[in-house]
């Protein structure tokens, strides 16, 4: 997704071009590289970050990639969606989840 938003001019981190734009793993440790980018002296403004986020998003509905490598996290959706039917878990968790 990363490399998908950088190619159309998406306000992000891109990749590092040092090597695969991939996660890698090693002894179980799963790492990422980006490219270095210089942290800011002032936060930007809370409604541009918003409206650029909103872009991404909006940008992704176009994205075709395998996104298969996110399976985890649609589980844990769907876990928690039968936890919610089968009322094992209460208000409280729901809102800290």
């Amino acid at each position: 997704m990363a490399e998908f938003l950088t190619q159309v001019g998406s306000l992000i981190v891109p990749t590092s071009r040092l090597t695969t734009p991939e996660s890698h793993s090693y002894f179980w440790v799963v790492q990422s590289f980006w490219k270095w980018v210089q942290v800011l002296e002032s936060l930007p403004d809370a409604l541009e970050i918003g409206r650029s986020l909103f872009t991404c998003h909006q940008t992704l509905k176009r994205f075709s990639g395998d996104l298969s490598g996110l399976a985890l996290l649609n589980e844990a959706g769907e876990i928690l969606e039968r936890l919610i039917d089968q009322d094992l878990i209460n208000s409280t968790d729901i809102v800290m989840l």
